[in-house]
């Protein structure tokens, strides 16, 4: 498929159909988020299961509304299997 996708619609005159000669373009667009998890605690066995810390729950909140001003409808996320991302994605 092409990136751009172009229609030919037609007018209707005088019960007559004629193609417009001018072309409409509809060109997709998808906006991508990169979401940076807030400070992690450093109190646990591996890496992987880091979870917030208060102070970063409080930046994830403060990031999650400002990103809803921006774009209310997220419909799609992806997720790093560590606990501080899941965390942060869940109020997003």
């Amino acid at each position: 498929l092409e990136r751009d996708l172009v229609l030919r619609m037609i007018l209707m005159v005088r019960g007559k159909s004629r193609p417009l000669t001018d072309r409409i373009i509809l060109r997709a667009v998808m906006l991508v988020y990169l979401v940076r998890h807030g400070i992690a605690d450093r109190r646990a066995s591996t890496d992987q299961e880091r979870g917030l810390a208060s102070e970063g729950i409080a930046q994830n909140q403060s990031v999650v509304k400002k990103l809803y001003l921006q774009s209310p409808l997220i419909e799609k996320g992806f997720v790093s299997p560590f606990e501080r991302a899941k965390q942060t994605a869940i109020d997003i």
